[in-house]
This record gives structure tokens, sequence and C-alpha cells, in this order.
């Protein structure tokens, strides 16, 4: 979020919480909005107002905390739906893979599996000395 929208954000506040103190001082005002926009710049715009949006729609008495202004957003109930479908269909794909990757298999050779024993083994071996 830019400046200005920051401006933006703190008259929205105030007019939501009529005691939330802004400075009148030019200086002081600015110091101020420099040093939010410190910790908000990396925050979009419409995240910080969605956020204060439903701090106010909770009831909370108090203005918010900057951490509140600055939390993602959580996904809308619907989008989790979605999200929770797409998950179940890609498990149900993956383990119809599954099955058909098992009937393709085809045994280890005996030679590969001799192999692997005698590595293992001297790898035991090796362990067992030290």
């Amino acid at each position: 979020m830019d400046k200005l929208e920051l401006s933006q954000l703190l008259v929205r506040i105030q007019r939501r919480y009529p005691n939330y103190e802004v400075p009148v001082d030019d200086d002081d005002l600015v110091e101020f909005i420099e040093d939010l926009h410190s910790d908000l710049k990396d925050t979009p715009y419409d995240v910080a107002l969605s956020n204060l949006r439903r701090y106010v729609i909770a009831g909370n008495k108090y203005p918010p905390a900057i951490a509140v202004l600055m939390q993602p957003l959580e996904p809308e109930p619907d989008e989790i739906g979605r999200y929770h479908d797409a998950l179940k269909r890609e498990a149900q794909e993956h383990l119809a893979n599954l099955k058909e990757w098992t009937a393709k298999a085809v045994p280890c050779p005996d030679h590969v599996r001799e192999e692997v024993r005698r590595v293992l083994d001297a790898a035991r071996e090796r362990q067992r000395l030290h």
C-alpha cells in the first residue's frame, strides 16, 4: 500500500473509531504516516480494508492493531470447499494411477536384488565394526 492509501485507511479507521488519535501537527503526522507505512507497505490496500471491515463487523469496540490490518485474508468458505474437492479428486486419480502402476510393475531382477543385499550386508558389517 502506498502512503495515499494509508491516509485513506486512517480516515476510515477514524470515522469508525472517533477516539482513534491521528496527529494534527504536520511534522507529527508525517512521522506517524512514515512509521505506519514502514509496517504496512507490503500489505495490499484491499487486504487491509477488508480486514478493517471484518474487524468492525465483528463488533470490536477499539481501533484495530496494525497486525489485524496486515493479516492475509482467509479464503471464503466456498473457496475452501472447492479446494477440498480438488484435493479429493487428485487423490482419487493418484490412487487409480497406483493401481495401474502396480498392475504393470515387474519384479526386481535377481541380479539387482543380490547386489542390493550385498551392499546392505557390507554396510551393516562396517556399522558393527565401528
